[in-house]
This record gives C-alpha cells, structure tokens and sequence, in this order.
C-alpha cells in the first residue's frame, strides 16, 4: 500500500485526461521482454498510469506529483528510452 495521495489512471482516461495529443510511433519495435522497475524522482504522492504497450506522449514531469507509467513486457526498448529521456519513472 502506498501512503501518498496517489491517482492511478488506466491508458484509455490517461489519454483523454493526462497525455498529450497522439501516439508515441516506435522506429524499432525490438519488445523490452522482461520485467524491470525504473524510480526517477521519490515523492509524497505519484500519477500512476498503466499504459502497458507504450502509446502515450508525455510532456513535462511534474516533480511535486511524477508520473510513474506501468507498462508490461510488450513494450518497446525504445518507448522505454522515451519515458527514460522525460525523466518519469
């Protein structure tokens, strides 16, 4: 359990709420294939997103309330790199 003021969002109510317009296009769709954890910035609460093939475009992190994107081990390499480049978790 966390003990923060967290929101969870799934991708469809991301996409509409919290991602910016489009879709992330992959130029190499070599699959992630396991399972991995990434932590970019500790915080009192988070914007957690499930977004498990990796097709949400991100604009800033926001540091008092970071998004932390769950994704599954069909996501690409490079839309990893993507959320990596952003600094979101």
């Amino acid at each position: 359990m966390l003990d923060t003021p967290t929101t969870i969002s799934g991708r469809t109510t991301a996409e509409l709420e919290l991602a910016l317009p489009g879709k992330f296009v992959c130029t190499n769709d070599e699959k992630y294939a396991k399972e991995g954890f990434c932590k970019k910035i500790s915080a009192k609460s988070y914007e957690v997103v499930v977004d498990t093939k990796g097709t949400l475009l991100w604009g800033e992190n926001d540091a008092d309330k970071p998004y932390l994107i769950i994704t599954s081990e069909q996501v690409t390499k490079e839309y990893l790199a993507y959320l990596e480049g952003l600094n979101i978790s």
